[in-house]
């Protein structure tokens, strides 16, 4: 009897929209590892024993320098990377950014902009990191999405 290795469980990552006054979102090209080179918010991987609210907390600091606090669960995405064997459930998560220009090297995109996405292609092309293209496909307008973020 021939027996199969367990597949791994999955991960849990978490995913920050900072939103500033003009309700602009934070946005980043990834480096490295997988997904490299597209756009994704601030997050990363929960670690154990942290909940995920410290966790967005903290990777909103680690990547951008910002000190938040007041970060919501908005909702979450199932995320399968076939190519590199990976399966993410990834919590998004909102905060409202109140100080200006902190983060260099990071885009502030409209909602809109982001949403377009959608009917223009860039969430089925390889700009956009797979939880953002998922988190896409749950909202059918981009009112909605911005009600669920703000």
């Amino acid at each position: 009897m021939t027996t199969q290795a367990p597949k791994p469980r999955p991960s849990v990552g978490v995913s920050v929209a900072v939103v500033n006054p003009k309700g602009q979102v934070l946005f980043s090209k990834r480096k490295g590892s997988h997904g490299a080179g597209t756009w994704q918010f601030p997050g990363g991987h929960l670690e154990h024993g942290k909940t995920p609210l410290e966790c967005a907390e903290d990777e909103v600091q680690e990547e951008t320098g910002l000190l938040v606090t007041g970060v919501k669960i908005v909702t979450l995405t199932n995320d399968i990377f076939e190519a590199e064997g990976k399966h993410y459930v990834t919590l998004f998560a909102k905060l409202q950014h109140k100080e200006k220009d902190k983060c260099e090297g990071w885009e502030w995109w409209s909602w809109e902009k982001f949403f377009s996405g959608k009917e223009t292609g860039v969430a089925e092309s390889n700009e956009l990191f797979l939880p953002l293209k998922n988190l896409l496909k749950e909202f059918s307008s981009v009112d909605e999405l911005k009600a669920a973020f703000h």
